[in-house]
C-alpha cells in the first residue's frame, strides 16, 4: 500500500521572470528554505511561465505601469470589477492553475514574490490551515498588489509595513524582515582575499551589474578603467555581453568578467560600490553587503518609487546617464568620506539576516 504523502513540511515557493528580483529573492527563500530543517521538501515554480504564459507580455507592461494599470487589490478576486485585464486573466486561468498546485505538490504553506500568484493561492486556498505568505522587495508600499487573503507580509522597511497599515491591513500579520539574499552573497572572505580572486590590485572598484548598460556601451566600463577604477563585470547568462566585455578585460588588466552566478558574492565583497539597474536584484544583494549603490534608468512606477527611497535614505546616487554613471563613480572613489558615508547609510538599510528570519517564520507555522 502507498505510504501517505505528507504535506505538513512541503513549501512551494512562487515567482515571476517578467522583472525586477522576484525570481532572485525566490532562489534565496528556497535554498535557505531547504537548509533551515531537513525534513522540508521545497518547490519552486514561475507560475506565469509555466500556468499562465499568455500573460507575460501583459505582466511585463503592468511592471512598468503599476498603480494605474493593475491597481491594488482591495478584495478578493471573486469580487474584483471584470474590466481588469490581469484580474480578469487570473481569475479566469490562475486560480484554478493554482489549485491543481496545491493538489498537485501537496504543499502546506506557499511563498510568493509574484502579487499575481500571490492572490490566485489565496483564492484558492484548499484548508483555513494552508499558509500565504507574500515576500515584498518594495521599499514602499503604497503603489503596491496586494491581496486581503494573505497570512503574512514580509517587507523590507518600516516604511512599508506604516504603508500597509494604512491601507488597512492587520498590523500583525506584516514583518519587517529585509530584502533576501543568497547565502552565496553574504558572509564572504574578507575584500582583500575577493579582490585576490578577481585579480585586483588594492585599489577602488566598483561591480557593474545590468545587460542594459553592460550591452548599451562598452564605453562605460572602458572609461571607468580608464579613470584608475577596477570594474568587475557582472555578465552571467550573456554570452554576447561577455564576448564584448572579454575584449574590454584584454586591453586592461583593470576589467574582470564574472560569467558565474555563484561568483557574485566574491565581486560584491571586493567592490567598494556597485553600479545597477533600480530594478536589479543585485540592489538588495549590495544593500545586505553594506555596499553604496549607483543606480540608473529607473522605470516608471515601481521601479522609481524604490529609487526615491534609496536616495531619500542616501544609500545611493542616482545617475541621470551613462556618461553620469562614470562621473558619479569617480567622485566616490575621489571622496573617500562620501563614500563611507553612503555605505553606512546602505548598511543601516540592509539587512543580511532576511532570508533566515522569513525562512524561521515560515518553517515555525508549518
Amino acid at each position: 500500500m502507498p505510504r501517505r504523502r505528507d504535506s505538513s513540511r512541503r513549501v512551494l515557493v512562487t515567482h515571476s521572470s517578467y522583472g525586477g528580483p522576484s525570481q532572485a529573492i525566490a532562489e534565496a527563500l528556497a535554498a535557505g528554505l531547504k537548509s533551515g530543517a531537513g525534513d522540508v521538501r521545497v518547490d519552486t515554480l514561475d507560475f506565469l511561465d509555466r500556468e499562465m504564459p499568455n500573460l507575460g507580455v501583459l505582466a511585463r507592461f503592468a511592471y512598468q505601469q503599476t498603480p494605474e494599470f493593475f491597481p491594488g487589490f482591495a478584495g478578493s478576486l471573486a469580487d474584483a470589477p471584470q474590466d481588469g485585464a490581469l484580474i480578469e486573466e487570473t481569475r479566469r486561468r490562475g486560480i484554478p492553475a493554482a489549485a491543481l498546485q496545491w493538489a498537485q505538490t501537496g504543499a502546506r504553506a506557499v511563498v510568493s514574490t509574484c502579487p499575481i500568484a500571490t492572490a490566485a493561492f489565496a483564492e484558492s486556498r484548499p484548508s483555513v490551515d494552508a499558509l500565504v505568505a507574500a515576500v515584498i522587495s518594495d521599499y514602499s508600499a503604497h503603489h503596491l498588489i496586494l491581496h486581503p487573503k494573505v497570512d503574512l507580509l514580509f517587507v523590507p522597511t518600516g516604511e512599508a509595513r506604516d504603508d500597509l497599515v494604512v491601507r488597512g491591513f492587520p498590523y500583525d500579520r506584516i514583518v519587517v524582515a529585509g530584502t533576501p539574499v543568497h547565502d552565496r552573497v553574504i558572509g564572504r572572505a574578507s575584500r582583500a582575499a575577493c579582490a585576490t580572486e578577481l585579480g585586483f590590485a588594492d585599489r577602488f572598484t566598483v561591480a557593474v551589474a545590468g545587460t542594459g548598460i553592460l550591452n548599451a556601451s562598452r564605453d562605460v566600463v572602458s572609461e571607468l578603467a580608464a579613470s584608475g577604477i577596477q570594474v568587475a563585470a557582472l555578465a552571467a547568462g550573456e554570452p554576447r555581453v561577455r564576448r564584448r566585455l572579454d575584449a574590454a578585460a584584454a586591453e586592461t588588466g583593470s576589467v574582470a568578467v564574472v560569467s558565474e552566478t555563484r561568483r557574485y558574492g566574491s565581486a560584491l565583497s571586493a567592490a567598494d560600490a556597485l553600479v545597477a539597474p533600480a530594478g536589479s536584484p543585485r540592489v538588495g544583494e549590495a544593500l545586505a553587503c553594506g555596499l553604496p549603490i549607483v543606480l540608473y534608468n529607473p522605470l516608471p512606477a515601481r521601479e522609481l518609487f524604490n529609487a526615491d527611497f534609496l536616495v531619500n535614505w542616501g544609500a545611493v546616487l542616482l545617475a541621470r546617464d551613462e556618461d553620469d554613471v562614470v562621473e558619479k563613480c569617480r567622485y566616490l572613489a575621489s571622496h573617500p568620506p562620501r563614500l563611507a558615508q553612503v555605505a553606512a547609510a546602505a548598511a543601516a538599510l540592509g539587512r543580511p539576516g532576511a532570508t533566515r528570519a522569513i525562512c524561521d517564520r515560515v518553517l515555525a507555522a508549518l
